[in-house]
């Protein structure tokens, strides 16, 4: 029964696939660029109720699981759907009025819109008949767009503010963004400024491993005047480039202290990983600057999250790691390498204070970092800590 449904709906998407063919270039753009405003439209309605319930709808009581939806008429009635879109209507016209109303495609019996969420994240999806103005091709969902909340989608998907700047300038001009490039290596800001009003974006979509946001390029040169620019002009602090690195990461990749400062002071996110599972926080750890850490923590740093770390070309899980675990490892990584080379006790006590390991741990612990946690291995924190070869770190725990 679940594939028959299935069929059915990828047989109703190519029927209505093939009746777009009818229509002209000019209407086909035309119904694509009202579908990004409809997908635009449906994500402000989720971030509104978000506002006053403190999650996404869900539609089910106590929905936990992720909820996908199509809104659409022309959907099977047996398609296996977790709620029909009518549902996901009244949820939001409950907190938000009548006038939260699900818009649909514009075509007759259009493709219908998707919108899924877990309820802390969301996405909202459209096919359009040519997504290449708006994205680069993504495989076998090319013509598929997304809008999101959530920055581990981003790869492949837009956040709102994005789409509001397609829906005003049209897709980035590749013209118009060498240029603003130039602009603002060269100070001049005034010029830039007068770009940005003609279509330049302080936050271009990249390319899967390309750096294209500007935010980044300055971060990692260190460049603070160039930086202040962006942020003020709206650009998105975590915005990404390749490997999945925000602005955050390029400028501790390249000990740009005041860079990461500055970022971390305008509201950058601190927990966000990478492609590889490395967010800032746990980066900033490797720089020992307890200032900047503390600042992260200040300003939002998960001091219990669960980071999964990646290693090599197939991305195979080498094992999770939270903050303090890290540090401690960090230290044991210390300890073993110096001892290796034959170095003393005293040798490796003193490398540990010039890193600022044990200073760094005591740091997590008294902003709350949780030691009875498990850790990879089934121990506690605090087990792994008493077990350290430094009496630094054993005493903390």
């Amino acid at each position: 029964m679940k594939t028959r449904s299935i069929l059915a709906l990828f047989a109703t998407v190519f029927v209505i696939f093939i009746l777009a063919l009818t229509l002209s270039p000019a209407q086909q753009q035309e119904n694509d660029e009202q579908r990004l405003a409809d997908i635009l439209k449906i994500s402000d309605m989720v971030e509104a109720y978000y506002e006053i319930n403190n999650h996404y709808p869900w539609v089910k009581e106590q929905q936990l699981e992720i909820v996908n939806i199509f809104i659409s008429d022309n959907i099977p009635d047996n398609y296996p759907t977790s709620a029909p879109y009518q549902l996901l209507e009244a949820e939001l016209q409950g907190t938000l009025g009548t006038d939260a109303v699900l818009p649909k495609d514009p075509a007759d019996g259009g493709i219908p819109y998707q919108y899924a969420t877990d309820g802390l994240n969301y996405y909202v999806a459209a096919y359009l008949y040519d997504a290449r103005p708006y994205s680069w091709e993504q495989g076998r969902h090319a013509n598929k767009v997304e809008v999101t909340n959530n920055p581990s989608l981003l790869y492949r998907s837009y956040r709102p503010d994005y789409l509001r700047h397609v829906l005003r300038f049209g897709p980035d001009d590749t013209d118009k963004q060498a240029e603003f490039i130039e602009a603002l290596q060269e100070h001049k800001f005034d010029a830039a400024v007068e770009m940005l009003k003609n279509g330049a974006n302080p936050s271009p979509t990249c390319a899967p491993n390309h750096r294209c946001q500007p935010l980044a390029t300055a971060a990692m040169n260190g460049d603070l005047e160039v930086m202040n620019f962006l942020i003020d002009n709206g650009a998105d602090l975590d915005g990404y480039n390749a490997h999945d690195d925000v602005a955050l990461i390029y400028a501790l990749e390249n000990q740009q202290i005041e860079a990461a400062k500055l970022l971390v002071e305008s509201g950058a996110n601190v927990n966000i990983p990478n492609a590889f599972g490395i967010s800032p926080f746990i980066g900033a750890s490797f720089l020992g600057d307890l200032d900047l850490l503390t600042s992260m923590i200040q300003n939002g740093a998960d001091l219990n999250k669960n980071y999964f770390i990646l290693v090599g070309d197939t991305e195979q899980l080498e094992k999770s790691e939270r903050p303090l675990t890290f540090a401690i490892g960090l230290g044991e990584r210390v300890i073993a390498g110096m001892s290796s080379e034959g170095e003393g006790s005293e040798a490796i006590t003193n490398k540990l204070e010039e890193l600022r390991i044990p200073e760094m741990i005591a740091l997590l612990l008294s902003a709350g970092a949780d030691p009875s946690l498990q850790s990879v291995t089934g121990e506690t924190i605090a087990e792994l800590g008493r077990k350290s070869e430094n009496e630094a770190i054993r005493q903390l725990f």
